[in-house]
């Protein structure tokens, strides 16, 4: 029960991030405001974006191994992903793989960023 007050919240937000410029992006892409190439490479930066800031809001919570809490909330939230993947997509790609690496890695820069500047942000914070 303390890991789903502690990461909850975060995983709400990430999700919902996530979901709503998603769901904006498809539909630019549908009106053909965009085309398939762009929408490619805008939701591959938004997921990215989105586990940086994940792991950034982590990192600032978390009190020593930023990187270890980044780790953490990436890889409950690439577990979800895998299990997702497996059950729709019944296949499993090296490109799938490489894509979960760099969202890993995003989350654990974020989570060592906010750890770092932890104490900059106790007064003007905009997360929590």
């Amino acid at each position: 029960m303390n890991l789903v007050k502690k990461y909850g919240p975060i995983l709400g937000i990430m999700g919902g991030i996530i979901l709503f410029f998603l769901f904006f992006i498809v539909v630019l892409n549908y009106v053909g405001l965009i085309n398939q190439s762009t929408l490619a490479v805008l939701k591959i930066s938004l997921t990215v974006l989105c586990f940086f800031t994940g792991g950034l809001i982590v990192g600032k919570r978390s009190n020593k191994k930023g990187w270890l809490e980044g780790l953490k909330i990436s890889g409950i939230i690439i577990l979800l992903f895998i299990i997702v993947n497996l059950l729709f997509i019944h296949s499993f790609h090296l490109k799938y793989f490489l894509y979960y690496i760099i969202l890993i890695y995003s989350s654990i820069l974020g989570s060592i960023i906010g750890i770092n500047k932890k104490q900059e942000w106790l007064f003007n914070s905009c997360f929590f």
